[in-house]
């Protein structure tokens, strides 16, 4: 009971946040929760996977060195565990401000989802590099945020808790908590 209440406060906390906000600069990318994302050798499984999408409200860049700080996340599970421009184009949608900019990886769905809720597209090729030496666009910060994430569920849960199909009750806990730490910070 009590967990089912906490959930719910987290949940509510995380649903107002939503309808408040909008994000004029974000890092964003996808993440599965219920396995590991790259196991090496071994082969893939799809039950008991989830694709979730963590967008990163950051800072606008430092003009004198780049810096960008972390301001608000928002995670939620990718609707039919399909990632495609049409699963993601309203949660993206829902978050971000028109002509804002999102910074992306180099994956073939952000072109379509950036001309879709009309906001300027910057990239970074992690096969190359995991910072643009040019442009200075990286997506450290979020992928960070999936590290804090996935420790926490592994701590609260004792393993990479399996998603079962139905509602999984620790994502709000754990972004409600990402986010009391990015509060922090600021």
């Amino acid at each position: 009971r009590y967990v089912r209440i906490v959930e719910s406060i987290c949940k509510f906390t995380n649903d107002s946040h939503r309808k408040e906000v909008k994000f004029k600069f974000a890092q964003i990318d996808e993440t599965a929760i219920g396995k590991r994302k790259y196991n090496k050798g071994a082969k893939t499984c799809e039950e008991g996977q989830r694709w979730a999408l963590t967008i990163l409200q950051v800072s606008e860049p430092d003009p004198e060195n780049g810096h960008i700080d972390s301001l608000y996340v928002d995670i939620r599970f990718i609707p039919s565990n399909t990632r495609s421009v049409v699963a993601m184009v309203d949660m993206v949608a829902d978050c971000m401000q028109p002509g804002g900019t999102m910074y992306c990886d180099c994956w073939k769905a952000y072109p379509g989802i950036s001309r879709e809720v009309q906001c300027a597209l910057k990239t970074v090729n992690h096969s190359v590099t995991f910072k643009d030496k040019d442009t200075g666009v990286h997506t450290n910060n979020v992928e960070g945020v999936h590290m804090h994430l996935k420790k926490d569920i592994r701590d609260q849960f004792g393993r990479q808790a399996k998603y079962n199909g139905g509602n999984v009750k620790f994502l709000d806990l754990a972004q409600w908590r990402v986010n009391q730490g990015l509060k922090a910070k600021s």
